[in-house]
């Protein structure tokens, strides 16, 4: 998934009976450098991805921790650098080599 799409989640996106999580969405910033959630660029990006129950469950334990349970939006802290600068740090932790977030795509 693109970060955008993660942090565009709502609740009822992830269906956590049959482990599938429903890109519908994305965060977008506008020309005047806010965060929007709109479509897709494209509609082959609007798809179910299949997962596992561990994905599920633990998407499904976040949102129960979370400080306000009744958010829809699933992230609610949408600070994309802060999440690269995180992603960079646990691959440096685990010896693992630098690869961009976008390259988990593929």
């Amino acid at each position: 998934m693109r970060r955008g799409e993660i942090f565009a989640l709502h609740k009822d996106d992830v269906d956590f009976t049959n482990h599938v999580i429903k890109v519908r969405k994305t965060m977008v910033k506008t020309q005047s450098v806010e965060w929007i959630i709109d479509t897709p660029k494209n509609t082959r990006s609007i798809r179910d991805i299949q997962t596992d129950k561990f994905v599920t469950d633990r998407i499904k334990k976040y949102i129960q921790e979370k400080s306000n349970p009744f958010e829809s939006l699933i992230y609610t802290d949408f600070k994309p650098g802060a999440y690269t600068k995180r992603f960079n740090r646990l691959l440096d932790e685990f010896g693992l080599p630098k690869i961009r977030f976008h390259d988990l795509r593929h």
